[in-house]
């Protein structure tokens, strides 16, 4: 194999990859990628050309313990949304936390991070900002630590109806 080829083959196979992910029916992740309708740039589907210009942007693996990673997960791969992450960068960007089409980016004081390093930054569980974000609590509130007051609902009234 010429040294050229073998330089650039973790980049190819990563390349290789996102393609079938994204394009492939029988690739076993494609449900997680194309089926969501993730989809590679035409520029980076191209036979000829794909990968010189896959390459061009996104640029030569810089450590072995990186790998490819979409910035905003529900769109697809393209120049401005491709990078190469860590592990750890990965976890923080999967789409499991939110479970809902919006990215898995919030919002606070006009700062956004995703669900995770909100979480590092102020040591409050993950869940616990998504619910207070879902329930539409103010930023102060979806940051805060410890618990907080319910908000007051004619839903809490008891109802020995329901019982009968």
């Amino acid at each position: 194999m010429p040294q050229k080829l073998y330089k650039n083959k973790v980049e190819r196979d990563a390349w290789r990859n996102m393609l079938h992910r994204c394009h492939n029916k029988d690739h076993r992740d494609y449900s997680n990628y194309g089926a969501r309708g993730i989809t590679v740039c035409d520029e980076w589907r191209n036979r000829e050309t794909g990968f010189a210009a896959f390459l061009d942007h996104i640029g030569h693996r810089p450590d072995p313990s990186l790998s490819l990673e979409r910035i905003h997960n529900d769109k697809g791969y393209e120049p401005g949304n491709v990078r190469w992450a860590t592990k750890s960068e990965q976890q923080s960007n999967r789409r499991h936390y939110t479970r809902s089409p919006i990215d898995n980016r919030i919002t606070i004081k006009g700062v956004t991070k995703t669900t995770v390093e909100w979480s590092k930054e102020y040591d409050i569980p993950i869940p616990t900002i998504l619910k207070r974000y879902r329930d539409g609590r103010k930023d102060e509130e979806i940051i805060h630590k410890g618990r907080l007051q319910r908000p007051s609902s004619s839903n809490n009234v008891a109802r020995p109806d329901i019982y009968l």
